[in-house]
Order: C-alpha cells, then sequence, then structure tokens
C-alpha cells in the first residue's frame, strides 16, 4: 500500500501499521469495524478517522465495501498522515487499505466455529488447493448467526433483534510468466435480518436502527 512495490516496513518513510491475518484469528476479530480499533489514532467504524481527520477505505488499492467480513480478508494496511498520498485517493487523515486474501503455496483445509454469551454463533470454512506451482485456489465462507438487543431499538425484548449472514469468498490465481500472476477474486454477502413491526422504527444506510422520529 505504501509503494505500490514489495518493501520491508523498515525501510518506508511512512507511518504504517499491518494486521495480519494470523493476528485476526488469534484475536477473533470478525469485521473490518473490529479491525481498525486495533490501529492506534483510528476512530471509526463506518467512515474512519485516522489522527482525527477523514481518511479512505480502499479493497485492494481500489474502491470496495469496508464491511466485508474478514473470512475475505489477508491482511489490512493502515497508512498515517499525508504519505497516504501515493494511493491517489488518500484523505489527509491517512488510508486504510484491505487486502483480500491469496492461494496459499500449499494444500490448506481450515474449519473453526466461535460463540458467545452475546447471542454470537459463526461457523467458518477456508479451503485452499494448490494443483500445480503455477496455479492455485482458494475458497472460503461464514455463517454468522446473532440475536441481542441495543438500547437504539426502542423497548424491544432481548430476542427482537436477529441477524443472520452468509459470506462467501473465492479466488483464483494463475502464474503464466515468472514475472506475471493474473488473479480474479469474488465477495457474495447474504443477509437476513428478520424484525418485529414497529412504529416509528428505520433502518439507517449502515443497518442499524435510526433514532425514531414524529
Amino acid at each position: 500500500s505504501g509503494t505500490r512495490v514489495a518493501s520491508q516496513i523498515k525501510y518506508l518513510p511512512l507511518n504504517l501499521s499491518v494486521i495480519s491475518e494470523e493476528f485476526l484469528r488469534d484475536a477473533a476479530i470478525y469485521d473490518v469495524d473490529s479491525i481498525l480499533q486495533w490501529s492506534a489514532s483510528n476512530t471509526g467504524p463506518n467512515n474512519p478517522r485516522i489522527r482525527g481527520l477523514n481518511s479512505n477505505t480502499r479493497v485492494n488499492g481500489f474502491g470496495g465495501s469496508e464491511r466485508d467480513d474478514a473470512i475475505s480478508i489477508g491482511r489490512v494496511e493502515v497508512i498515517k498522515g499525508p504519505g497516504a498520498i501515493i494511493s491517489g485517493s488518500g484523505g489527509p487523515g491517512g488510508i486504510v487499505n484491505v487486502l483480500t486474501k491469496r492461494p496459499l503455496a500449499q494444500n490448506h483445509l481450515l474449519v473453526a466455529q466461535a460463540a458467545n454469551d452475546r447471542g454470537l454463533l459463526r461457523t467458518e470454512l477456508d479451503a485452499n488447493l494448490r494443483p500445480s506451482d503455477v496455479f492455485g485456489v482458494r475458497f472460503a465462507a461464514a455463517r454468522v448467526t446473532e440475536d441481542g438487543f441495543s438500547s437504539q431499538r426502542l423497548k424491544q425484548s432481548w430476542y427482537d433483534y436477529e441477524k443472520t449472514e452468509m459470506t462467501y469468498y473465492g479466488v483464483v490465481q494463475w502464474k503464466p510468466l515468472a514475472r506475471t500472476t493474473i488473479t480474479a477474486d469474488v465477495t457474495y454477502l447474504t443477509q437476513e435480518r428478520p424484525f418485529r413491526d414497529q412504529p416509528n422504527v428505520r433502518w439507517d444506510t449502515f443497518g442499524r436502527i435510526a433514532p425514531a422520529t414524529g
């Protein structure tokens, strides 16, 4: 993100933080909103601000959704300050660049499940296939069910808020020449948010319950 070429962080004249896939798994981080809380001087979640100034969020250096599930994320790079201008779209505060997963060098299969006392149940599948040195395929999926109560949701009971979310991610990588790599990936997200009929209840643009009006 900082130079557009592979470089070691210690040689970059930039304030750059990298959050790796291994850290995401160890810290049980499941979305970009939670990831950004681990970067100093960064606040969010929906419109990240770095050092109190506006910043931009990009996926693989281009425009994309910052709300993607972490099942598709390989790492997150945060550039703070004016050095983010190298991205071509950096805000005055910096830029958050979400880099999606890539095929691994060896065959790999991971199945995981997590739950907590707030009604969260999460199941993950991450499979990597490497049939040859020049071709690789990786597929990942996550299913999240959650129910609970928030003070923004008027006076409904605990079970009034339920969500089921499915995220599918796939990537294909082909290396026809020693210095040429072709990569294609896709992310597909579905959500179900059943909600009991209530007067003066509406969703805002970020999928949250907006304050009652009228």
